[in-house]
């Protein structure tokens, strides 16, 4: 009520209201809620003016963090699940998660929650795998008790019942059958052996240190995750180490990993042949080697080891056949966590966005085509440091265990038996890795961080008078590994031993990461990537686009078109100039998803923003009623995409008045709520006068947010 109006003017009020015409009164009522909601949410003792200092501990602010409403999820945590504060949420199981997603009203929702819950996602994620793992190790030291008993009674090794029992034990080591030790090993010392490695597993696991999300990403493999690929369909380049391209994403969730376990087995008749294989499998990873032999990237595997074996072949030619060469490796693929970077979390390094931004200050000063072997030439500088491509995904994180055995110097003609028998000699090795016979870990690890070797051991091949070297490696896992089992519980235990082994086949093109996520970083970030794409393509034959391009360059075409027209503009009619403006803006950001090119290309624009401070100086001089609806219309163009823009020297002079307290200007007083009848009497009919007249929708449409926005201000006072 005004601050004229008394109570005893409430007869004669009811009596105005109840002659008001249906329509008057229903928008008076939903004005006067309106109201309510603006001085409810003004309110200095909600809770959005509480101080942050404890945020997680506080499970309102952990609601918030992740965007989801407190008032309706509160609640909803406390009937479902009884948590009431921020510490029961370690506690909480999939289960329980899944109950929630349930009450989920939006999908991003229950993408929030997953976040919410996701604080311990590595522990919960490692959990399982160690409980798995210790239930195996209690079956296997029951079978191992049971097998003493059964020996101490008298029992002999090839009795069914001790056959069963060494079955059980097998089974409970996970140990595939022919790699157990053979019948004449005696069973006392295979069981001293495993009894050995049960006793290392436990001592293993009961060492355990994780990193956070955030952290293993940043440092497993010295951070390969976040560094860039040079796409070009060479093999050489796409192993070649490059420096970090991507910071470490705000946001992303560690899940389970989307392959399993796997054993692979694969044969070399060159060196170079199989150090290229090892290299690849180690800095891309096993999707890039197994799916389509490369294809996905461009390059194909098989051609490139093929040309390795014709250089290869050159070279041995011309020496004696003793140099012959056969390398036969298995390795066990072991991933146990998985992540995907989303594509609005990509963000460059400080050091890439750095050298970007010198390439992007060069353009705006380099008019003419010479300066373009200049800009060519850093961007071939670029790519070669950073890479052309960051990797999204998915990426797996564990380890990959390798034995190897290798031949040299036999004749041509005995390559068949050398490869017989050197699969022979790796099995028995491979035997001795599983039960921990006589297979020890040399401790050195190479600068990575990621791979380590055991000291060779080596056997000579029967009647071939040839050495068969026999060698394991570790991709992740623990170093100080003896064995197999010991290396895997390492890794099960402890996420700081693992390392990237996959980096899944999403590749972005640099450009992309640019225009989604870059563009307030540059002068003109159209242009920085087009250079880009283009010399890409120029350096190395490929094809290449920029994502959507075709639509945002006919935007952006548009905006500059437009912006000539405003040049032109004189302030006359200030509404129906700034309507044009708020049409046209957002034209835009429906043809582009977004307000980039607004902010980036029509806010930037000398032309508009002088139309805009003339704007401002007309409406200074113009009546009160006028210029309130204007300033609404100022705030829908300019609030709050004006923030964004660096060059704008007039735009604190223009928000300072747009956003003038009411206070500070006259304004219409209204000391009788007959007064106020009137004036939504009037109101009325002028908004159904235009109804009468226009056939323009959009006319209709604004007038009627006008009047809305005059009857708002006049019931505010």
């Amino acid at each position: 009520m005004p601050p004229g109006a008394e109570a005893g003017e409430a007869p004669a009020t009811a009596t105005a209201l109840a002659s008001c015409e249906p329509s008057l009164l229903l928008g008076l009522l939903l004005l006067s809620a309106a109201t309510e909601v603006v001085m409810d949410t003004a309110d200095p003792t909600s809770d959005e003016s509480l101080p942050k200092g404890k945020r997680k501990q506080d499970l309102q602010e952990m609601l918030r963090d992740v965007g989801l409403s407190v008032e309706y999820w509160l609640p909803k945590l406390q009937e479902h699940l009884g948590v009431t504060c921020a510490q029961a949420l370690q506690y909480i199981e999939e289960k329980d998660l899944q109950k929630l997603k349930s009450q989920a009203q939006h999908p991003w929702e229950k993408r929030a929650l997953e976040k919410l819950f996701n604080s311990n996602s590595l522990s919960k994620l490692q959990e399982p795998q160690v409980k798995m793992i210790k239930k195996e190790q209690k079956k296997a030291e029951q079978a191992l008790q049971e097998l003493r008993d059964l020996l101490s009674e008298g029992k002999k090794g090839q009795e069914e019942a001790v056959r069963k029992k060494e079955a059980e034990l097998r089974q409970a080591m996970e140990i595939p059958k022919e790699y157990w030790p053979p019948p004449e090993k005696p069973l006392r010392e295979v069981m001293e052996h495993m009894q050995g490695q049960l006793n290392l597993m436990e001592a293993t696991l009961s060492h355990r240190q994780n990193l956070p999300d955030r952290d293993l990403v940043r440092w497993a493999s010295g951070g390969l995750a976040l560094q860039g690929i040079y796409k070009n369909g060479y093999q050489i380049e796409l192993v070649q180490k490059r420096q970090e391209l991507l910071s470490v994403p705000k946001e992303f969730l560690i899940s389970g990993p989307e392959h399993g376990t796997r054993m692979e087995t694969r044969e070399f008749t060159s060196s170079q042949e199989e150090s290229k294989f090892t290299q690849m499998t180690e800095k891309l990873g096993f999707s890039v080697i197994a799916s389509a032999k490369g294809r996905g990237w461009r390059f194909s595997v098989e051609a490139g080891m093929e040309l390795s074996k014709h250089s290869e072949s050159k070279r041995t030619q011309q020496s004696c056949s003793e140099h012959s060469y056969f390398c036969s490796t298995k390795f066990s693929y072991v991933p146990l966590a998985s992540c995907h970077f989303p594509m609005d979390q990509l963000q460059f390094s400080k050091a890439a966005l750095q050298e970007l931004q010198c390439i992007d200050d060069l353009l705006s000063q380099s008019a003419d085509t010479d300066s373009l072997p200049l800009l060519r030439h850093r961007t071939e500088a670029f790519f070669q440091r950073f890479g052309s491509h960051a990797n999204q995904g998915p990426l797996h994180l564990g380890g990959i265990y390798w034995w190897k055995a290798v031949s040299e110097g036999f004749q041509s003609e005995q390559l068949a038996e050398v490869k017989q028998q050197s699969a022979e000699a790796l099995n028995g090795y491979i035997k001795g890795s599983y039960s921990g016979f006589g297979v020890k870990v040399a401790a050195g690890v190479d600068g990575s961080g990621s791979h380590s070797e055991t000291a060779t051991q080596s056997t000579t091949l029967q009647n071939l008078q040839t050495k068969v070297q026999l060698s394991v490696a570790q991709t992740g896992g623990p170093p100080e590994a003896n064995g197999f089992f010991q290396w895997k519980a390492g890794l099960v235990a402890s996420n700081q031993t693992w390392s990237v082994i996959d980096r899944g086949l999403q590749l972005v093109p640099v450009w992309d990461i640019i225009l989604s996520n870059h563009r307030s970083d540059f002068k003109d970030p159209f242009q920085v990537a087009s250079l880009l794409k283009d010399s890409y393509t120029a350096l190395t034959g490929l094809t290449a686009q920029i994502q959507d391009g075709e639509d945002l360059l006919s935007v952006e075409k548009e905006a500059r078109v437009f912006l000539e027209v405003v040049k032109s503009w004189e302030v006359s009619d200030p509404e129906e100039q700034l309507k044009k403006l708020i049409n046209f803006m957002q034209m835009l950001s429906q043809k582009i998803k977004s307000y980039d090119t607004w902010v980036n290309i029509c806010l930037t624009d000398w032309g508009l923003q002088n139309f805009l401070v003339n704007t401002v100086n007309f409406c200074k001089k113009s009546s009160i009623y006028e210029t309130k609806f204007i300033k609404s219309q100022l705030r829908s163009l300019l609030d709050p995409h004006i923030y964004k823009v660096n060059n704008f020297p007039q735009a604190h002079s223009i928000m300072q008045w747009v956003f003038q307290s009411e206070s500070e200007e006259e304004h219409i007083n209204i000391s009788q709520f007959s007064e106020l009848i009137q004036i939504l009497k009037k109101t009325h009919n002028d908004l159904r006068e235009v109804m009468a007249i226009s056939e323009s929708a959009g006319t209709v449409e604004e007038a009627q947010r006008k009047a809305t926005y005059e009857l708002v201000q006049v019931i505010m006072w």
